[in-house]
């Protein structure tokens, strides 16, 4: 379904990360063949990438997300995890796109599973409904059947969540703990922290609270959030020398810049980003395919080998001889919004509540079919998000139902914010949004159970 949406609605998934995690890893993949100890090199992460060396010059300057956005990564580019995963995939997909979606499937499934395993305990009777929550979202299982990090997101998420469970059972010793704490440690690291980290983190203070014998086990929960932010605020100032609005407004500029497309260019010796048009270049028919002139008086931004960091811009090119290599094109994104970035003042809940507002109901479409399903999902959201709260007055296990709340309510606010794009939003909360359809049922479970009683 994937697959199809692309080629007939956005025409094909070559331009899209679908379709270049899936050139990249194959790239990839061929260094195995004429360099194997490199290759192995590469898959642990020793391997000298840098400009200049083998693989950069031979392999890796061919592709397009092994070194997408470095800059302002949380612990380092995991385009690359998923390029690497998918490079050994090649082995026995012999390069078919369609094997690659299905070993996505597979992971998603058993993700799934694994959350189904951890959470049934709070859906005693009703444990179908983990499951409904979890296949049957448009959104959830399109990005999940697709070449994306999505579906191994949601692997991390599920396998994350069962050794969570597991830490506070007595039937498991140290050892098994400490390797289980080690595994979850990993998974955060190699593929989208913000995501399985910020999950790990709420659903170990819920279980640390569900099992503890205070009152108002609520209310600590949430002050206990906040400490972890201003220890987690601490850490940033630490290690990388800004706060964590800083970063977030850091990532919000980079998300901007890549929304904006352009051509992509590169000679011996500079990298060059042109207006995403055409007409601003010429390809010499008389020498080799990839043979790019840029035309006289066009201005661009370029970024020389010997010095990366300082950009630079020619405003009026003369130099109409030089040649270069065409990167990649990449089509400026058309579903942007405009936010403004953390302050440190009053504005930035103002801030806050907007990142909410456009990751989780902007915009609302209604003129074509998947802009209605996108739509009428949201809403959905919305109902259950509002009825979830209001719900918090009348369950008497509050908890559980903050749990929820504050996976999706957190991560909104992250996506909302940081990546203001809503295209993108709708990826990255497909493996969130199950959790407020859960709060939702739980709620309705609740209720009548005590209307029951």
């Amino acid at each position: 379904m994937f697959y199809w949406v692309y080629e007939i609605k956005y025409g094909g998934i070559n331009h899209y990360d679908a379709g270049l995690f899936f050139r990249d890893s194959k790239i990839v993949n061929s260094i195995a063949y004429a360099n194997f100890p490199e290759y192995f090199k590469l898959l642990l992460g020793f391997q000298d990438d840098s400009i200049g060396s083998y693989l950069y010059t031979n392999y890796l300057n061919q592709t397009f997300n092994w070194d997408e956005g470095t800059s302002w990564r949380l612990l380092f580019n995991d385009n690359k995890t998923i390029i690497r995963l998918h490079s050994i995939i090649h082995f026995v997909s012999f390069n078919n796109y369609f094997v690659h979606a299905l070993f996505s499937c597979i992971l998603s499934y058993i993700g799934i599973a694994l959350i189904y395993r951890t959470l049934k305990y709070l859906f005693v009777s009703k444990e179908i409904w983990i499951v409904y929550a979890f296949i049957l979202l448009p959104n959830l299982w399109l990005y999940t059947g697709a070449l994306l990090k999505e579906p191994i997101v949601l692997f991390n998420m599920g396998v994350v969540l069962w050794f969570t469970n597991c830490l506070f059972q007595a039937k498991y010793s140290l050892l098994r703990k400490i390797n289980m704490a080690i595994t979850i440690a990993f998974l955060i690291y190699c593929l989208k922290p913000q995501i399985t980290g910020a999950v790990f983190l709420l659903y170990l203070l819920y279980q640390a609270f569900e099992r503890s014998h205070i009152k108002m086990k609520g209310i600590a929960y949430l002050l206990s959030i906040i400490i972890a932010f201003i220890f987690l605020n601490f850490g940033f100032l630490t290690t990388k020398g800004v706060s964590v609005a800083t970063f977030i407004n850091k990532k919000q500029a980079e998300f901007v810049d890549v929304m904006n497309g352009g051509i992509f260019l590169k000679d011996d010796k500079k990298f060059v980003r042109l207006p995403y048009d055409t007409s601003l270049i010429k390809q010499n028919t008389s020498l080799q395919q990839n043979n790019i002139t840029i035309k006289k008086g066009v201005s661009f931004f370029y970024w020389e080998d010997s010095h990366q960091a300082d950009t630079m811009i020619c405003k009026n090119n003369q130099d109409t001889t030089q040649t270069y290599s065409i990167i990649y094109k990449l089509v400026p994104a058309h579903s942007g919004y405009q936010i403004s970035a953390i302050q440190n003042n009053f504005s930035a809940i103002q801030t806050v509540v907007q990142g909410i507002y456009y990751a989780l109901v902007y915009p609302l479409k209604f003129d074509g079919l998947l802009n209605v399903i996108a739509s009428l999902e949201s809403l959905f959201f919305v109902m259950c998000l509002i009825f979830s709260l209001i719900s918090l007055v009348f369950v008497k296990d509050r908890l559980t139902i903050l749990w929820f709340i504050t996976i999706f309510i957190t991560l909104l606010i992250l996506f909302g914010i940081a990546t203001p794009n809503t295209g993108a939003i709708l990826r990255y909360r497909s493996v969130v949004s199950p959790f407020i359809v859960l709060s939702l049922i739980y709620s309705i479970y609740q209720l009548k159970k005590q209307n029951d009683v």
